[in-house]
């Protein structure tokens, strides 16, 4: 990876898209002549992915928490975004109170069913934590946001013990929104389209980099950025 490239350029490979640039722009339904054009449709791919990253300034990397648990106890408890969950040996929804299990994966299994409850009411109004997606695998417990959860918003986590219930912050890397590939796709239709718009002659009295943007505009190659833009996280150029 070179220096500077983001996500977007890095994760995305022209070979794993390749069929579906060739479907979006409308080439070879047949299936022939898929090389003529492969050098271009290459450069585009690697053009689009740039400007992307250049706008986003977005590493696509959250920090998800994991809760590890060993040996837990009754009256341990864990702190999710406000909401206070208390292991009991009986269960009480109404108190987010989650019943202690005969292991600690057990356990772990009854605190993420409270996690993800839609129930409403109770003490406390709701049972689950909006936004927020709870999984276990032998003990422990990752936290990951659900769909429209900000990704600058940390998921805030702390327990009553960290030996017992061990809680971490861990740097992992997200998926790269299919929005984004997109708009990779509308860019090389568009620039393919026009390809022939930017290959004439300086006219005379306007200069050559004038003529070219006349030109683009004319052809309809103004990047839209609108299904980035929900993705854009620090300024970056444009």
């Amino acid at each position: 990876m070179a220096q500077g490239d983001g996500r977007v350029y890095t994760d995305l490979a022209f070979a794993t898209y390749k069929a579906l640039i060739i479907a979006y722009c409308n080439l070879y339904a047949d299936g022939s002549g898929v090389s003529d054009h492969d050098d271009l449709l290459t450069a585009l791919f690697n053009a689009a992915k740039r400007k992307a990253d250049a706008y986003l300034n977005n590493p696509f990397e959250a920090l998800n928490p994991t809760i590890v648990f060993s040996s837990a106890a009754e009256n341990d408890y864990i702190t999710v975004n406000d909401q206070t969950y208390t292991i009991k040996e009986t269960a009480d929804e109404d108190d987010l109170y989650f019943a202690l299990g005969a292991t600690d994966s057990d356990t772990a299994d009854n605190f993420v069913a409270y996690v993800n409850s839609t129930t409403l009411g109770g003490s406390f109004g709701v049972v689950g934590v909006p936004g927020v997606l709870a999984t276990n695998a032998t003990g422990t417990v990752t936290l990951t946001r659900r769909q429209g959860y900000p990704l600058s918003k940390l998921i805030e986590v702390y327990s009553s013990d960290e030996d017992r219930l061990m809680v971490r912050q861990v740097l992992t890397e997200t998926s790269i929104p299919d929005a984004v590939v997109q708009w990779i796709l509308q860019y090389i239709k568009r620039h393919f389209d026009n390809r022939t718009a930017l290959v004439q002659k300086n006219l005379s009295g306007k200069s050559l980099e004038m003529y070219l943007s006349m030109k683009s505009e004319e052809a309809g190659m103004v990047d839209n950025l609108d299904l980035l833009a929900p993705y854009r996280l620090m300024p970056g150029w444009g």
